[in-house]
């Protein structure tokens, strides 16, 4: 591969209406420049742009409720993949997509605490060159605590950016997978949502709405390291009493193994109560009413955090509304997939997350 890699400059208004294009197959033009906030003309010269480098082209779409058929816009280049891929200190998983965030190939490997996930990801990334898939845009979620783990990530950056030829978008998991969110959840997007992350520790983030096409804002929070008791067991984090020591999944897990069914209830127990005093806090500080909880699969979630969102759901934010809990149907695809999205949107330019370049020893 070329070794003079250089994204193409892509001005934020171009960026936002092929988002658009590729959020919502079949839009129309008199559409974009309304989602877009943007004049008609100066949605006709991107448009043509776009179908000019064969990014976009004429489709038909459904007309809502008459049965019929339109011609609208619709995200082309199908045959050049995203590649989302999530690193968890358990778990690394792998996404390539299409520019509209269907799925197109999956792969999880389980990590143990002698694995070496960069040894992995090289495995991966050799394995897409051999097979001649082109990754035109690529997206790495990682835990962003401790320090560690985030120097590790550009390191993993680094290893993909190199063998696949494109600059890497670096991001926090919990943002990863609110991205993902807000991508599916089309039909009622929330103004914002806090977004909890159940990875092997609890992270999260707090999403701020997305407006004229442009992609949502991602604020990372660390649910995990709330303090729920100060004379409690020291954390990874350097404090005591964290709530993930008691609430993490792997945690709960080994907590709950070989115990008898009243004493995994009194212990599932005991993480509800740690997680309902760290969320009514950051509910409170935050004064955010839509909550979802993500990053394990569906059945998992239900298991482990069922009884949370119906307790959420009888708090109340300072402005008085009721919060409005719910489990990710996502899995532990989220943060992948977000990371492969993030990176679409930031393709050709930057959305404020860390960009790490192959050509580069640090990150832009």
């Amino acid at each position: 591969m070329s070794t003079d890699f250089e994204p193409e400059a892509r001005t934020p208004a171009t960026r936002r209406i092929f988002r658009l294009i590729r959020q919502r197959p079949g839009i129309s033009r008199v559409e974009l420049a309304q989602q877009a906030q943007l004049s008609t003309g100066t949605v006709t010269q991107i448009v043509k742009r776009l179908r000019d480098e064969g990014l976009a082209r004429e489709g038909m779409s459904q007309s809502a409720g008459l049965g019929r058929h339109r011609v609208g816009l619709i995200a082309e280049s199908e045959s050049m993949r995203l590649l989302g891929v999530s690193v968890r200190s358990d778990l690394l998983r792998f996404i390539l997509s299409n520019w509209s965030g269907t799925a197109i190939q999956e792969r999880s490997i389980a990590l143990s605490p002698d694995s070496d996930p960069g040894a992995v990801i090289e495995r991966f990334a050799r394995s897409l060159g051999e097979a001649h898939i082109v990754v035109k845009a690529i997206g790495l979620a990682t835990p962003s605590f401790p320090v560690a783990a985030r120097e590790a990530g550009d390191g993993y950056a680094q290893i993909l950016g190199k063998l696949l030829g494109q600059p890497v978008l670096v991001l926090n998991n919990g943002a990863a997978a609110a991205m993902a969110e807000e991508w599916h959840w089309l039909d009622h997007p929330p103004t914002r949502f806090l977004l909890v992350y159940f990875g092997a520790g609890i992270g999260g983030a707090l999403v701020h709405p997305r407006v004229g096409g442009r992609p949502p804002g991602l604020h990372p929070v660390e649910i995990g390291h709330i303090g729920i008791a100060p004379e409690g067991e020291r954390c990874r984090c350097g404090n005591r009493g964290c709530v993930e020591l008691v609430a993490a999944p792997a945690m709960l897990a080994r907590r709950v193994n070989g115990q008898d069914g009243s004493e995994q209830e009194r212990l599932r127990g005991i993480a509800e109560e740690a997680m309902i005093y760290a969320l009514t806090s950051a509910i409170n500080v935050l004064d955010v009413a839509d909550v979802i909880l993500a990053g394990l699969p569906l059945p998992l979630l239900e298991r482990f955090y069922g009884d949370l969102t119906r307790r959420l759901g009888q708090l109340q934010t300072p402005d008085g509304m009721w919060v409005r809990p719910r489990l990710s149907e996502l899995g532990d695809m989220s943060a992948a997939l977000g990371a492969a999205l993030a990176a679409a949107d930031a393709w050709g330019g930057s959305v404020g997350q860390k960009v790490v370049d192959r050509n580069k020893e640090g990150a832009q």
